[in-house]
This record gives structure tokens, C-alpha cells and sequence, in this order.
């Protein structure tokens, strides 16, 4: 299998899960193919909660997946990310901190 489809299928069912867990509110998942400043392309993908959540989940591979937020939930800090080397690991973390 090859990496750009391999990271398609890591977008594919990371936006599954943001649409199961309701965090398409506002605007839907809108997702676009970036490139970095070094050259590298990458899956951007956002999603949001309405008036609570707002986030960016950038895939790179994988096996490395960047999300970024900015939240009101009270038991989360404001602004964050985390880097995850997995799809299930980024699934995981989510489903337990944003899904509600």
C-alpha cells in the first residue's frame, strides 16, 4: 500500500469519526490538501462543535497526525494540540475529549 493512500484512508476514517460524533455542527467537515512551507503535503481537515469547539486535524501520514483546538469545555485547556502515530490513537483521543 502506498503512503498517499494509506494517509487517504487514515483522513477517511478520522472524518467518519468527527461525523459520528457530532462535530460537524456548524460548517460541516470541510477538508483541503495543503502543503507545508518545506514542501510536504498534508490532509487538513477541520471541525467544530457550535459555540464550544473548534478544530484542525492535519495528516501527514498515518502515522503522524497533528490536532489542534480551541475550546470552552471547561476540563480541557483553551488552545491545545497533540500529536498522535496512529489513526486509532487520534480516534481515541476524539472520541474521550470532544465528543459529548
Amino acid at each position: 500500500m502506498n503512503a498517499s493512500f494509506s494517509r487517504r484512508l487514515a483522513v477517511d476514517e478520522l472524518t467518519e469519526t468527527l461525523k459520528f460524533g457530532g462535530l460537524d455542527d456548524a460548517y460541516g467537515i470541510q477538508e483541503t490538501k495543503q502543503t507545508d512551507a518545506k514542501g510536504k503535503s498534508y490532509y487538513n481537515v477541520l471541525f467544530c462543535k457550535t459555540k464550544v469547539l473548534d478544530g484542525a486535524i492535519n495528516v501527514y501520514s498515518d502515522r503522524f497526525i497533528l490536532v489542534k483546538w480551541m475550546t470552552q469545555f471547561r476540563d480541557m485547556p483553551q488552545k491545545g494540540q497533540e500529536v498522535f502515530k496512529s489513526v486509532a490513537s487520534a480516534k481515541k483521543f476524539i472520541q474521550d475529549k470532544f465528543v459529548r
